[in-house]
């Protein structure tokens, strides 16, 4: 997956904007879009939408996630939930769709400190997004200590 600060210059390279133009655009200094360009800093998470409205571009494309497939019909299958936790506990679930989605009802337990990562996940949200042909990474999240999350339904 590229970098941020590679897909951020590709991006405001093709909107044909220079640095401080798009610093304009979003009420920033040229400095600080320098900084995300250089890898020095990354923006707000408040700040990725308008960044990406900016360069005409989804904050997928900006963050260089590929994008969810789709197809209608489509019957889930399988779940993988991947979690890298910052104190060391990693966990990486690949069960039945049907297994999963029952967990989820009485609460995934997965060891001390994962089901805690896992707790605030809209899973009915997950389950009818896969339900109505969703596929592919549907979840990721990086949090602001250190803990990795994915899921995604095959």
């Amino acid at each position: 997956m590229p970098k941020f600060s590679e897909n951020l210059i590709a991006l405001r390279k093709k909107a044909g904007l220079t640095q401080e133009e798009l610093a304009n655009k979003l009420s920033l200094t040229p400095q600080s879009i320098s900084k995300y360009e250089r890898d020095e800093a990354h923006p707000d998470i408040d700040c990725l939408i308008p960044l990406a409205d900016a360069l005409s571009c989804t904050v997928n494309e900006l963050l260089g996630i590929e994008d969810v497939g789709y197809q209608e019909k489509r019957k889930p299958k399988k779940v993988n939930i991947k979690v890298s936790s910052s104190d060391g506990d990693d966990v990486n679930l690949n069960l039945p769709y049907l297994l999963v989605k029952g967990f989820s009802k009485t609460g995934l337990h997965l060891g001390s400190g994962v089901s805690d990562k896992l707790k605030d996940i809209d899973f009915d949200l997950l389950f009818e997004a896969a339900e109505s042909g969703a596929f592919g990474k549907l979840l990721e999240v990086n949090d602001k200590d250190g803990d990795h999350i994915e899921i995604w339904v095959e």
